[in-house]
């Protein structure tokens, strides 16, 4: 029944958007799947190639699995096991051998990133930049330099910690209610980059400490 629930939503912002705000509905979600696609596909792997011996295209190769299973089904969780599979793979053949020690940093760190590594969640600091600009309610100073920390913490957890950030978050800064709805009918979109954005994230948090913490083992 999902594939009906996600035409209702978009069928519903269809035919009600207004058509001066649907270049800035349109841009909002362009923008939030390209600088996932970036963050996610690029830049994280990059920085992760950069501190384990594997070049960018074996990152991205390893893992693959858990990206086309995070996309299809819009739940991170479900890639956790091939998450950690692929950061073992990583690791094996470098001086990272599989011991006691390296279990016990990858169940750590599999642990903490699932709260702390969703890094797709932060991308609700977008949506209530363009919220502020829809309503024609600027922030001001002091609520510029605090969204970004606010945002921070109250997306902490699962992808699902989201929406109640974004009611928190409309509440704090007398947005109108609608930016909640607006959230919920364009996640049937922006969710697959969410979840994109937040496996790397668990990716590059579950294969860099281990090697780290190798050389400081080995030392």
């Amino acid at each position: 029944m999902a594939p009906f629930g996600v035409f209702a939503l978009l069928a519903d912002t269809a035919g009600t958007v207004r058509l001066d705000q649907l270049a800035g509905l349109v841009f909002y979600t362009v923008t939030y799947l390209l600088g996932a696609a970036i963050l996610g596909l690029i830049v994280i792997p990059a920085l992760l190639s950069a501190v384990v011996p594997r070049s960018y295209g074996e990152i991205l190769r390893q893992i693959r699995p858990a990206l086309v299973l995070a996309i299809a089904t819009t739940l991170s969780v479900a890639a956790l096991p091939f998450v950690q599979r692929a950061a073992e793979n990583i690791l094996d053949g470098t001086d990272c051998v599989d011991s006691e020690e390296r279990a016990n940093v990858l169940q750590t760190s599999l642990s903490l990133s699932y709260v702390f590594a969703q890094l797709g969640n932060y991308f609700v600091y977008l949506l209530i930049l363009y919220a502020s600009y829809v309503a024609a309610a600027p922030l001001r100073l002091a609520e510029r330099i605090m969204v970004p920390v606010m945002t921070l913490l109250s997306c902490l957890g699962s992808p699902s910690a989201t929406y109640d950030s974004v009611v928190f978050l409309s509440k704090w800064l007398h947005l109108p209610a609608s930016v909640f709805d607006l959230y919920v009918e364009t996640s049937a979109i922006t969710r697959f980059a969410q979840v994109l954005v937040s496996v790397s994230g668990f990716y590059f948090i579950l294969a860099a400490p281990c090697r780290t913490a190798s050389i400081c083992f080995n030392i």
